[in-house]
């Protein structure tokens, strides 16, 4: 079976759609008669010193990043043959084109949304998306195989365009990682933020205000926030020193490999207030390091949050009553045992990908 993935990579500032696309790619290819490819639809710059680009390039899984035009793209679909492609980008016009040569030639194609297609999601250009989608997005979902969400909610809370498209769940998944034995401090919480600096979708400003509110507690208790990643980097920090924060959080920039095995390591908690996702990275990530999260009910998470592994956090009564129940040593470790746990049995991407297979060979039957 031959696998194409049409998808931007952006290995620079850390991307979860390509952290996602890169390792799916890569454990497809550990499958046996499977042969996976990413054609890159940008073109793709980094530093060497990026785990995750290395990856791509040493285990040869897309072609020449500078090849991102059209007729490149179309020229390699020609020359690979693939069985199945996926196409993770909806509002991209070359995603519109590509997928009217694979119906041409009668190849089978998902369209992956990635949670653009989340109700939440299309209030951000409002006017701009519901054109595209009743034009030429309608076009690529139309003749779909399937399209693929990341979980029920996602899926649930999703416009339909096609309803006679067939809707599956295919989750992403993580590596796996080995057991961190994690000692709760008797005092203080270090509390991580890991993800885009997209003050409206990740809901930054809605945990700056949190923070703010219960500054004194925070304080007094030795709690703070540090934050990497990547994105609109000014104007978080000029919310953060609008409010005078600056001793309580932390911003920094994206982190790789080592270093970012170090980040979860060395902190106690992820918080995670997001408007909307589909299926975050950051939290599967923080989970398989056993790091317990404080997530609001947005990040689309409920099932870790059902079976204890993360707390709900949906207001700043939410949010500090999740701190005081993490600053327990007894709720923390359980929590941390369950977080391990829950990623380990259900988001490992060997398992993700042999269901992914599966799927695939259900279409092509």
């Amino acid at each position: 079976m031959k696998i194409l993935h049409f998808s931007y990579l952006f290995f620079e500032n850390g991307n979860g759609i390509t952290t996602a696309v890169v390792n799916q790619c890569n454990y497809e290819n550990k499958v046996s008669d499977v042969k996976s490819k990413i054609f890159a639809t940008n073109k793709v710059v980094c530093n060497e010193g990026n785990e995750l680009y290395r990856d791509y390039i040493g285990r040869d899984l897309g072609v020449n990043s500078n090849r991102s035009s059209l007729f490149a793209a179309f020229s390699f679909l020609q020359k690979m043959k693939p069985d199945i492609v996926y196409f993770h980008n909806i509002f991209d016009i070359k995603s519109v084109f590509l997928s009217l040569v694979c119906a041409f030639f009668k190849i089978k194609y998902f369209v992956v949304p990635h949670s653009s297609l989340m109700r939440t999601a299309q209030l951000k250009n409002k006017l701009i998306k519901k054109i595209y989608i009743n034009t030429a997005g309608r076009f690529l979902i139309y003749k779909a195989s399937a399209i693929c969400y990341l979980n029920k909610s996602e899926m649930d809370n999703s416009i339909q365009i096609c309803q006679n498209v067939r809707r599956v769940i295919i989750p992403n998944g993580v590596k796996k990682q080995k057991p961190v034995e994690r000692t709760k401090k008797s005092e203080g919480l270090n509390v991580l933020y890991f993800g885009r600096y997209d003050i409206n979708h990740k809901g930054i400003d809605i945990l700056i205000n949190y923070i703010s509110y219960f500054r004194e507690y925070m304080v007094a208790n030795n709690i703070t926030l540090t934050m990497f990643g990547s994105g609109d980097i000014g104007k978080v920090k000029a919310l953060v020193s609008e409010l005078s924060l600056d001793m309580i959080v932390s911003i920094n920039g994206p982190v790789f490999s080592v270093d970012k095995d170090q980040m979860f390591i060395s902190h106690d908690v992820l918080v995670l207030t997001s408007r909307y996702e589909g299926l975050p990275i950051a939290v599967l990530e923080s989970l398989s390091y056993g790091l317990p999260c404080i997530l609001s009910e947005n990040t689309n998470m409920n099932e870790c949050i059902d079976i204890g592994a993360a707390l709900r956090c949906d207001n700043k009564e939410d949010f500090i009553n999740a701190i005081k129940a993490l600053q327990t040593r007894e709720r923390y470790l359980l929590a941390s045992k369950k977080a391990y746990h829950f990623i380990d049995h259900n988001y490992s991407w060997e398992k993700i990908v042999k269901d992914r297979i599966e799927i695939c060979k259900q279409i092509l039957n």
